[in-house]
């Protein structure tokens, strides 16, 4: 891939992306590249892609694969005005990523908190990461993870069962380039909605791709707390709303979940 040919097929889309676009054969981490970006005063919407990443990293610190044919990408986002809208970034991301994964025609959901899924394996995750000033957050770096050519699951056996890529799911090459700007398309129009305050439309969107979650046994892992309890939806905030198996109901703005499979159940 190079930046000169993302940028056309972005123009061919119908807009001229509005920054500058940097590739990289490798690079530590495109988050990292980003970060330092925004440092120097690079505007919103600058982005970093790399063939390769040799420190890429997930939520909680976890290390996520980045092998030669998937995308490693990162965005440096524009600041919302209203600082709540900032915890509804990460769900609004996995959407406009979900939407560029379904033009390749399969359908995609949506896991919380940034987990997108191809038959229930996961294809893609975001990580936002936000930094701030001293008065407030001044950057919002949004690094995504979409597995194109190759799943982790094909060098890490314990990540088989639960992760995929796009070409495994089409059973045929999937070329990145269009990828990479249906990915960066979609998310700056669902950013850009978000930024113009369309939440609702945007939340009922995000919780019409997790449906399948809504109603079924999970277990959330928030700091060093688990909690047991059912699924019911994000609210207006996009934390997840949980009732909890002993009575009431939380919400958790972060956290990971995962889903309780009953006795006897596959």
């Amino acid at each position: 891939m190079s930046a000169e040919r993302l940028a056309t097929l972005l123009l061919a889309r119908g807009a001229r992306w509005p920054a500058p676009i940097e590739w990289h054969a490798e690079i530590a981490s495109t988050n990292d590249r980003l970060k330092e970006l925004a440092r120097s005063g690079a505007p919103a919407w600058t982005v970093a892609i790399a063939d390769r990443q040799s420190a890429g990293r997930g939520r909680r610190g976890n290390a996520w694969a980045s092998p030669l044919g998937n995308l490693h990408l990162s965005v440096l986002l524009p600041v919302p005005g209203d600082a709540t809208a900032l915890t509804l970034i990460p769900l609004v991301a996995g959407l406009a990523v979900a939407e560029a994964v379904e033009e390749q025609g399969p359908p995609a959901r949506l896991k919380w908190p940034n987990d997108v899924l191809l038959g229930g394996r996961k294809v893609a995750g975001v990580l936002a990461e936000a930094a701030s000033n001293g008065q407030g957050v001044d950057s919002i770096v949004l690094g995504i993870g979409l597995n194109v050519a190759a799943s982790p699951g094909d060098v890490v056996a314990e990540l088989r069962e639960t992760t995929t890529c796009l070409a495994a799911a089409l059973q045929r090459p999937v070329e990145l380039p269009p990828i990479a700007a249906a990915v960066l398309a979609r998310l700056r129009d669902r950013i850009g909605r978000l930024l113009d305050g369309e939440r609702e439309a945007s939340l009922s969107a995000w919780n019409e791709r997790a449906r399948e979650w809504w109603g079924r046994p999970i277990e959330v892992t928030a700091g060093a707390e688990r909690v047991h309890g059912v699924a019911r939806g994000v609210d207006a905030s996009g934390a997840l709303l949980v009732d909890l198996a002993g009575g009431g109901r939380r919400a958790f703005l972060s956290g990971e979940a995962r889903e309780l499979r009953l006795e006897g159940s596959r």
